[in-house]
């Protein structure tokens, strides 16, 4: 009986070692904009309209071109820990206090280089930055955790 006990502890410490660790807030705010912002740049490809992405320090947003004016579709507020930093064709740009479209992405499936980095600056001390790369082209990647 004793055996079968031990068994049964070994196996649980085995699965409860398997369980990924939770991710942050920002984390999952970085996957979520990464698949969102890619999603808005083939919608302009697809409906032949153009759609844009604007950030500020305070939050990022999606747009949409319509009856001669930008129009926000989605606006998302930054997580608490989220530091966003914004480099636009190889120079760092400055973040406004508003927001407004930043990057348009053209119908022909173009857009502005540029590359968005996200400090979270919770883990405890040392910052993990989630890298978002465009060469131009109207694709954006994560080009890597740092």
């Amino acid at each position: 009986m004793l055996t079968v006990l031990v068994i049964i502890g070994l196996m649980s410490s085995a699965v409860i070692l398997t369980f990924p660790d939770k991710k942050s807030g920002v984390e999952v705010q970085a996957q979520n904009l990464l698949r969102t912002v890619n999603a808005v740049s083939e919608e302009a490809l697809i409906s032949g309209q153009s759609t844009a992405f604007g950030v500020s320090r305070e939050a990022y947003a999606f747009y949409v071109f319509d009856q001669d004016e930008w129009q926000v579709r989605d606006e998302i507020k930054w997580d608490a820990d989220a530091r966003p930093e914004f480099t636009l064709s190889d120079t760092r740009f400055e973040l406004p206090e508003k927001l407004a479209p930043l990057i348009v992405f053209e119908p022909i499936g173009l857009s502005e280089p540029f590359t968005l980095t996200v400090s979270d600056v919770s883990k405890g001390g040392k910052n993990l930055d989630y890298i978002f790369v465009s060469d131009g082209n109207g694709s954006i990647r994560m080009a890597g955790k740092s």
